[in-house]
């Protein structure tokens, strides 16, 4: 005999069968319940304790770190920081370091 065929006397729990919920906050909230097999006293430990097991933690995914390098080289996407870089290359073409110092220092 094997395991699969071995009889129990009680017949195992079926879970609720959870559907997805498309604009929840607009819908009535029985109808929201109803959709996620809940209540509104929420979940007992066991079904909890299964949903936490089948769909895992409610966790949002770690966002990637960026470089330094790239985070400074993003403050550059900007057309006005050219339109002052090319000032300041003007300027100090001109001669005047002050100026160029100026519009660097903004």
């Amino acid at each position: 005999m094997s395991p699969h065929d071995k009889q129990t006397d009680s017949p195992a729990p079926q879970p609720h069968r959870i559907t997805p919920v498309d604009a929840a906050h607009a819908r009535p909230v029985d109808a929201v319940l109803e959709a996620l097999a809940s209540s509104p006293e929420g979940l007992d430990s066991d079904e909890a304790a299964r949903r936490l097991e089948e769909f895992g933690p409610n966790r949002l995914p770690e966002a990637r770190k960026e470089g330094v390098l790239k985070r400074f080289f993003k403050h550059f996407n900007d057309v006005l920081i050219y339109v002052l870089l090319a000032a300041a290359a003007i300027t100090a073409t001109l001669g005047h370091l002050i100026d160029t110092g100026v519009i660097l220092g903004v």
